[in-house]
Formats: C-alpha cells, sequence, structure tokens
C-alpha cells in the first residue's frame, strides 16, 4: 500500500470518528434514558417476586430464614409468633409448617445473607429515581445553578467543572432536596393574575372593567361594567363599632349547682358502637332469703349451654341442635347446627354464634341461615363462646391449643390469642365479665376457675386446682359460669350440687341454690333479661329463680 493511501484512509477514519463524537452526547443520553427505564421496571418486578415479605407486602428488613426455607421479616415473624405461637411453636404462614422458637429467640433465627446481598446488587445498579444531571445525564441532579439560564441542574461530579469555567465564577447553588421544582414563583403569579384578570372584567362584555360606585349613604352598587344595566348587586353598609363602656363595681360570679355533665355535656369518650349496652351503676342488692323458683319445664335432653338475647328469647343447646324457648318454656323453633353444636352466645335478637363439633364457628340467624363460617384453621377444640357488646368483640375457647381466641363481632377477623396454659379440660365454658374487662373461664377437670384479662393476666382463680372440694372455696366439677348486671360471679357447682356467688374479686359471697331447692346437678346457669338466674340440670329440666328483690 502507498503511502497516498494509507494517509486517505487515515483522514476517512478519523471523520468517521469527528463524527461519531459529534453525535455523542445525544446517544449517551438517550442511552442512559433506556437503560435507566429497563433498569427500574426490572428492579420492581425483581422486587416484587423475591425480594417482597408475605406478612407485610414490602421489602424485606433483617430478613430471617425458617426450617422449612420460608423467608420473612425478623419483626413480621416475630409478631406472628406472638399472636399465633403455641407452647414455643408457631406456624409458618406460608406452608403450615410447624416452627419451634430456638431457645435463644427468634433473634437467632439464621439470616438469609443471599437475599441481603441481591438487594444490595439490584440497588447498586438501578438508576436514580430523581431528575438527571443535565450535564451528564446519568446522575442524580443535586444542585441547581441559579446563574445558568437553561442547563442550571447539575450533580456533584459536574458542579466541579461547571466551578473550573472562569465566565461562570460566582454564580449561587441551591440544593434540590429542599427546593420544589413543581411551584415557581413566576408560576403563581402568573395564576393569581388570570385570576384576578377574571374577575374585574364584565362576564357579558370580557373587554370592561367592572365599576363600583356609592348610589346611597347605606348602600353600595356594583355594575357589571361601565354601560348602564338594570343588573345590580347591593352591599350592605358595615356599622360603625360601638364604643367600650367601662362598669365600675364588684364582679359577681354565678356557681352552677347541679351534675356537671348537665351543665357543659358529657366529657366521656362515646363508643365506637352498641352505645346502649354501656355499663351503669346499679344500687347493692338485697338478697332474698331463699330464692324463689318462677318457671320450671323439662326438655327432651341436657341442656348444654343456654344463653339469652335482649328481647328474653332464650337459646338452648341440647343434642346437636339448638332450640329457641320463650320464659315460659314454649318452644318457638329448633335449628339443626351443621357439624353438630357445642356452645351458644347471642349477639343480638336475631343472630347467635355457636361452636360446631367439626371445629369451627358459625354465625346463625333466628330463621336458621348460616350468616358466616370463621375459624378455621385458628383453633383445634373450640368449646365455650361469650361476648362483649359494648366492644365488640367474641371470645372462643379453644380448648385443644388451650388459648382464648379474640374476634371482631362485625368481620370476625381474628385479632388476638390469650394463652390460658393452666387449663386442663377440653370443654371450656367461659363468659365475658365488663366490670374488671376479663373473661372467666370454667375449668370442670381441674376444678377452678379463673378470671383472664386480655392481656393474659389472671387476676384471681376459685377453686383448688386439681383437686375437689365442698368447703369454701372449692368447687367439684365446675361446668358453668355466669355474671349478672351487679357484677356478682355464679357457679354450676355440679357434683356438690349447689350454684355459689363470688363477687367481682372472686372472694366468696354465699351459696346461693343447693339440692334443697329442687337442683341435684346443675350444668348450665346463665342471667336471663329479667335479671333472674337460669339453671340447667342432668334431670333435663330448666329452672328460672328470682335470688333478689
Amino acid at each position: 500500500m502507498t503511502y497516498q493511501a494509507i494517509k486517505t484512509r487515515a483522514m476517512a477514519l478519523a471523520a468517521v470518528k469527528s463524527r461519531r463524537s459529534d453525535v455523542w452526547g445525544t446517544e449517551h443520553s438517550f442511552g442512559w434514558q433506556i437503560k435507566g427505564m429497563a433498569s427500574k421496571e426490572l428492579y420492581d418486578v425483581f422486587s416484587e417476586n423475591f425480594l417482597t415479605c408475605h406478612l407485610c407486602l414490602e421489602e424485606y428488613k433483617d430478613p430471617r430464614v425458617l426450617p422449612c426455607y420460608h423467608t420473612f421479616c425478623l419483626e413480621c415473624i416475630a409478631d406472628h409468633a406472638a399472636r399465633n405461637g403455641v407452647q414455643n411453636k408457631f406456624s409458618c404462614p406460608v406452608c403450615r409448617h410447624e416452627a419451634p422458637i430456638p431457645p435463644g429467640g427468634l433473634q437467632t433465627l439464621v439470616k438469609n445473607f443471599f437475599l441481603k446481598k441481591v438487594k444490595e446488587f439490584m440497588r447498586g445498579h438501578t438508576v436514580p429515581q430523581g431528575r438527571l444531571c443535565e450535564y451528564c445525564d446519568h446522575k442524580e441532579a443535586t444542585l441547581l445553578c441559579q446563574g445558568c439560564p437553561k442547563t442550571n441542574l447539575l450533580c456533584d461530579t459536574c458542579r466541579v467543572i461547571h466551578d473550573k469555567i472562569p465566565a461562570l465564577n460566582g454564580h449561587q447553588f441551591v440544593h434540590l432536596p429542599t427546593l420544589d421544582l413543581s411551584t415557581t414563583a413566576a408560576k403563581i403569579q402568573a395564576q393569581l393574575r388570570q385570576e384576578l384578570d377574571s374577575i374585574q372584567h364584565c362576564e357579558k362584555q370580557p373587554s370592561e372593567l367592572l365599576a363600583f360606585y356609592r348610589r346611597k349613604p347605606s348602600i353600595y352598587t356594583k355594575t357589571p361594567c361601565r354601560a348602564k344595566t338594570k343588573h345590580t348587586l347591593q352591599f350592605p353598609e358595615i356599622p360603625e363599632p360601638r364604643p367600650l363602656s367601662n362598669k365600675t363595681g364588684p364582679i359577681t360570679a354565678k356557681t352552677f349547682q347541679g351534675p356537671f355533665d348537665a351543665c357543659f355535656g358529657s366529657l366521656k369518650k362515646a363508643r365506637a358502637r352498641h352505645q346502649e349496652l354501656a355499663l351503669h351503676v346499679y344500687p347493692k342488692p338485697t338478697w332474698l332469703q331463699k330464692p324463689r323458683q318462677v318457671h320450671c319445664f323439662s326438655m327432651k335432653d341436657y341442656p348444654w349451654d343456654i344463653t339469652f338475647a335482649a328481647d328474653g328469647c332464650m337459646f338452648v343447646v341440647h343434642g346437636a341442635t339448638v332450640a329457641m324457648f320463650s320464659n315460659t318454656g314454649r318452644c318457638n323453633r329448633e335449628i339443626n347446627i351443621e357439624g353438630g353444636a357445642r356452645r351458644i352466645t347471642a349477639l343480638s335478637n336475631d343472630r347467635f354464634v355457636v361452636t360446631c363439633g367439626d371445629d369451627c364457628c358459625r354465625l346463625y340467624s333466628t330463621s336458621g341461615r348460616v350468616c358466616q363460617c370463621f375459624g378455621q384453621g385458628d383453633m383445634w377444640r373450640p368449646w365455650g363462646v361469650t361476648v362483649d357488646r359494648t366492644e365488640g368483640k367474641v371470645y372462643v375457647c379453644d380448648g385443644g391449643t388451650k388459648c382464648i381466641c379474640m374476634y371482631d363481632m362485625v368481620s370476625f377477623i381474628l385479632l388476638n390469642k390469650i394463652d390460658i396454659p393452666m387449663c386442663r379440660n377440653v370443654r371450656l365454658q367461659c363468659v365475658y365479665h365488663h366490670a374488671i374487662s376479663a373473661v372467666l373461664v370454667s375449668d370442670c377437670r381441674a376444678h377452678c376457675v379463673y378470671a383472664v384479662t386480655l392481656q393474659g393476666d389472671v387476676i384471681f382463680e376459685y377453686g383448688a386446682r386439681g383437686r375437689s372440694g365442698s368447703m369454701e372455696g372449692q368447687v367439684s366439677y365446675p361446668s358453668g359460669v355466669c355474671v349478672d348486671k351487679f357484677g356478682h360471679i355464679f357457679i354450676a357447682d355440679c357434683f356438690n350440687g349447689n350454684v355459689a356467688v363470688l363477687d367481682s374479686d372472686g372472694k366468696f359471697v354465699r351459696n346461693i341454690l343447693t339440692r334443697q331447692d329442687g337442683i341435684m346437678e346443675p350444668m348450665i346457669i346463665a342471667i336471663n333479661n329479667k335479671g333472674e338466674l337460669v339453671v340447667g340440670t342432668n334431670q333435663c329440666k330448666i329452672l328460672t329463680f328470682k335470688y333478689i328483690t
């Protein structure tokens, strides 16, 4: 190849290289934009499928691995174990595999370093979500130059290059995080000017300005424009303020005598629902020397549970059905319960909840229709059930897992689990005590009744745990418990053949019913809407007693 040919080829390559360098800025900027879009979309998809916790549905924070190899945030899995754990064990929220709590606590679970490294890698290979530098077009802009008219968004690297140019010395910079670029002074000024112009011009004649003049001493008139028109708006004249008068002499303050709420209104916070069921202060009752029997009727089977609606309707569980009775013993309807009924509580005049033999709970209407089924998978042996209508909570005693499941009375979502490991029997009966905000649980096999708060604390226990007896402070097979409006606690002491009464502190008051009153082995007790004590016995009888004056 001759020297002239080599020179010609070299000049051609130089020209191509020069042309490439001329368009490099545009291609480079466009390439970074495409890369940024693809990188952000890839990160979102990858994060949603691989870096998202199944509990909080957000990116992992301190990911920990369970024995089943599922990963969760440490805070999320700790909250799940606290709510659903039983005897230092809990189930995986994804596969339901049983996982033990390590001896050192959940913080000793193995960290998922792989996901942590992947998360850091993906974040390091994505472009920032903010505005890009207008010089390099691939780094996040952090500064706004107030001296440059057009390309005024810069990154920290380009700021150094900017300051080296002599003609640009002295420019002022503002940090973008402290600046709102969406609303500037020029935009606000333009919007205000447009609004003022639209108000000052006539609607019918946009080219004419509105004129104001005073027609009368007390009336101001506004005309649409300088042209004569019949349309006017009248504005009354604002009166001059009267001078203040200084009064001399003593000042007498008026005092109000009477209930504070009657003058200023109640300062108590209203409850969210069921305000009519709030507790009232009742006078101390006077006990009858001997309870007086009001009604008595027989049934075909053992009465396993009794509850009352506000209208006085009595629901009785016998066999696998629920019978609806009047106070006089007239059966109005029988409802066959799917799975077989265990225990019952009335939510309203037309709805009740039953615990069923297929280890779930069902909400029924009085017409016999199943409105909702809940508790599947939450409980093993649901038995006793009660309701707090004031707060809108349903409590179910699960004898299988030894806990009290708390559900919302409207949505029937599981809200919490209260551990009761001291209980021995599967067939637990319970009732809610409003005065002490606790659930009373009768454990017939342990011969004991417990008062358990919503935090899991035992306020008191009545009876010698594991030992039956007939002395004061002892019970034998307590199969039922109920509370009246005065806060008294009634215990169906089955094998002793009496009904014991306690105060709200768990202290013995008296035996209100004995075998001399016609009850041999009381199985279940309840208080009706008239304040009378209703007892179901193993002789398949239901007796109603009046015990206070």
